[in-house]
């Protein structure tokens, strides 16, 4: 039983991991929003297909034991199929006949540095959620490297499914006029999150600014003072 619970737990995190760089790749419009775990069952296939054959491709007709996996990402609903060694990992697309192998789904080398990613994320939130700091320059104060215990990059919302695995990045502090901002970024720049000292505690710099209108106020000079909230 102890191995069957680790193959479980390592199956959902292969999922939301593959389902994340999935959607980052062909559905850039539902990337930065926050990905939910419904609900997961075991099942027994009658064969290596997971129950999502394709025309043209062969399966072993075997039993196959592994999991199955309802997430979803804003109003959208996507299953996950995956047997218990990892090994096959196939998506079933919603009112299609369609199959994507989520197995063949590779990670894309990043073509700028982290900092590069982080300030230009960064620099997007500011110049939509409080432009009226961006008359000073934006500046690099420190850099870190971090290893987080899971994808939350140590800053978990409630409702969020993180993976539990170790994740390597880097913590940048900015500074601009009298205003700190931390940033965390995955070595990957799948990931890019901001702790702040005040609701919402953490902001995702992936989202697009343009979807969600600002109803904030710039910080006043009082709250100038204030450090962002450190989450290690």
């Amino acid at each position: 039983m102890r191995i069957q619970r680790h193959h479980i737990v390592n199956s959902r995190q292969f999922a939301y991991e593959k389902l994340s760089l999935w959607i980052k790749q062909q559905c850039p419009h539902l990337e930065g929003q926050p990905i939910s775990m419904i609900s997961h069952k075991f099942f027994l296939w009658s064969d290596s297909s997971l129950d999502c054959a394709v025309p043209g491709r062969h399966y072993r007709v075997i039993l196959t034991p592994g999991q199955k996996y309802e997430f979803k990402i804003g109003n959208n609903i996507f299953h996950v199929h995956v047997n218990i060694n990892c090994t096959a990992c196939e998506m079933p697309l919603p009112d299609t006949s369609q199959v994507v192998n989520l197995r063949k789904v590779q990670k894309i080398t990043p073509t700028i540095t982290c900092q590069e990613f982080a300030t230009q994320k960064l620099s997007l939130w500011l110049q939509k959620q409080h432009p009226n700091l961006m008359k000073d320059p934006l500046s690099l104060k420190s850099s870190s490297t971090h290893l987080w215990p899971s994808s939350a990059l140590g800053c978990k919302e409630p409702g969020i499914c993180y993976t539990g695995r170790l994740t390597q990045g880097h913590r940048y502090e900015f500074q601009i006029g009298d205003h700190q901002f931390f940033v965390h970024v995955n070595k990957e720049q799948t990931l890019c999150v901001m702790p702040l000292s005040e609701p919402p505690q953490v902001v995702n710099l992936l989202e697009d600014p343009m979807a969600k209108a600002s109803t904030k106020r710039a910080p006043d000079e009082e709250g100038s003072r204030k450090r962002p909230r450190e989450i290690d």
